[in-house]
């Protein structure tokens, strides 16, 4: 099953009410879908990151900002870092037996997907991932990093499988 998107408790309480909703396979024009078939997705998941607003600052509605991206069934290849730079982001998949992020061969980046602070210069508040896996496959880079995290930093059913030695496959950075 592919499955929908729908907004969790969670989300009501994180997101404002006019969050984007991004189904990483359908998403809105001009971005380009990600194929989910094991071949690099790197530029069309990246641009959907870039994609998300933000404008949040501590006031307005509770500061938040940020999205849903959806990731359908499917094995989503990287060739290098994914970064995250607004608040309010939450990375839903399926299951983690379905929906998987696999870094290629020849790997660029300190992590396969980096929650950075965002531009504002404010902390990561209410990121997280949920139902999705990393697959490293021995890929020496770590799985998932957060730097400066601060409230609402969620992941729930979320796997980072064959990690190298010297790696991590959660890691958050204080600052």
């Amino acid at each position: 099953v592919d499955g929908n998107v729908t907004l969790t408790p969670r989300d009501l309480d994180v997101l404002p009410s006019d969050a984007l909703v991004i189904n990483v396979k359908n998403p809105p024009v001009p971005l380009v879908a990600a194929k989910g078939d094991g071949t690099d997705d790197t530029a069309a998941l990246q641009a959907m990151f870039g994609y998300i607003p933000n404008t949040s600052t501590y006031g307005g509605d509770r500061g938040k900002s940020g999205a849903v991206i959806f990731f359908p069934l499917g094995n989503y290849g990287v060739s290098s870092q994914l970064n995250v730079n607004a608040i309010g982001v939450v990375l839903r998949g399926v299951s983690v037996e379905s929906s998987v992020i696999t870094p290629l061969p020849g790997f660029v980046g300190e992590s396969v997907i980096r929650f950075t602070q965002p531009n504002n210069g404010y902390s990561n508040v209410g990121v997280g991932m949920e139902k999705i896996a990393l697959f490293m496959d021995g890929v020496d880079t770590h799985g998932i990093t957060v730097v400066k995290a601060y409230d609402g930093v969620t992941f729930s059913d979320v796997t980072v499988r064959n990690v190298a030695d010297t790696k991590n496959g959660f890691r958050f950075i204080p600052n």
